[in-house]
């Protein structure tokens, strides 16, 4: 199955532009790095050009998850214009429309992608069927995997990125090319189906660093409680 993983540098730092090293370093075919200057037709190019048509391609993404107001939820910190399905600004997921049938599976490496924010209009409604998607990280993950016709994983929670030779970069503003690890799974990993489903059998609550704070997540229950263990304060929505 050829791999895809896309990078964006702000985990590294809010205005790093260096390269994150190669597609052999992260263990991938094919290598796409951006930052907040980057267009995001510049991704679906990348896409188009690496994952063949009628192949099983995997795409991971690794990036910041949208945050407002301490909440995750809000789409992707991904490329110049962010990914985005809301109503409170310019919804972009269809933009990757022209991908459907490239990606069999896409894995959302990023904090709290499948959040659902603690807010009062999301907490009364049913997130399998409310218009209110403000903070409905459910609703965005669900849209993306029905837009790119792939199943998809994503996570509720905050996740841990490391970066291996991390004094290296305040000594010297020098980064070490492959440095940049994501670590194990953090709380609830919710998988849809290419139908944007919830594959319930497939969901899989994994341990938290931190369990000190309850946070919504769909399905129902309560999911593992969310840490805030990166930086989400770079995508910053207008309130409700």
């Amino acid at each position: 199955m050829p791999k895809l993983i896309a990078i964006d540098r702000r985990l590294i730092g809010p205005s790093f532009r260096g390269s994150v090293g190669t597609a052999r370093d992260f263990d991938a075919d094919h290598l796409f790095q951006c930052d907040a200057h980057t267009p995001l037709i510049n991704f679906i190019d990348f896409v188009q050009t690496h994952a063949i048509s009628g192949r099983q391609n995997s795409l991971q993404i690794w990036c910041h998850g949208g945050s407002h107001n301490g909440q995750l939820g809000y789409g992707l910190v991904f490329c110049r214009e962010n990914l985005i399905h809301s109503n409170y600004g310019a919804g972009n997921l269809g933009q990757l429309g022209s991908l459907m049938g490239r990606i069999s599976m896409t894995v959302l490496n990023a904090c709290g992608a499948a959040h659902i924010s603690n807010r009062a209009a999301a907490a009364a409604a049913d997130p399998r069927h409310t218009d209110d998607d403000f903070g409905n990280g459910h609703l965005f993950c669900s849209t993306m995997a029905r837009t790119l016709g792939s199943w998809l994983e994503a996570s509720t929670e905050s996740q841990l990125f490391r970066i291996d030779d991390l004094p290296r970069i305040f000594s010297s503003n020098c980064y070490g090319s492959g440095s940049l690890n994501y670590r194990a799974r953090e709380g609830r990993w919710v998988v849809y189906n290419a139908g944007g489903n919830i594959i319930s059998a497939a969901t899989i609550a994994h341990p938290s660093a931190d369990r000190s704070t309850v946070t919504r997540g769909p399905g129902g229950a309560p999911p593992p409680p969310l840490v805030e263990t990166c930086d989400t304060g770079w995508m910053t929505p207008p309130s409700a």
